[in-house]
């Protein structure tokens, strides 16, 4: 599969602007919150190419499996279950899976 594909795919379930400017309202961890929307998604696309093939199309099975709400992550505190939404890349370049809000 094409790399540009690649990114453009997995670059679709990045947060949109709304998620990332709750993110830096809320001050979550592993974000700059001083990066506007447009660089958070530079970053998330250097952070998506510095990945190897087959962590790239690791990604794109987990987005699809997303997609079709066949994810999900569990509060063990309030054993609350989410479906995920989206993925990041935190500054430690760690792929995030969120939940909606």
């Amino acid at each position: 599969m094409d790399n540009d594909i690649i990114e453009t795919y997995i670059e679709s379930f990045l947060p949109d602007d709304a998620a990332h400017q709750r993110m830096k309202g809320e001050a979550c961890n592993g974000i700059n919150l001083h990066l506007p929307y447009s660089e958070f998604i530079k970053w998330n696309i250097e952070c998506i190419r510095a990945l190897s093939d087959e962590d790239r199309l690791w990604i794109i099975g987990l987005c699809k499996r997303i997609k079709k709400e066949m994810i999900s992550l569990m509060d063990l505190e309030s054993c609350a279950v989410f479906v995920a939404d989206c993925i990041y890349f935190d500054t430690n370049k760690k792929l995030i899976i969120s939940n909606p809000r």
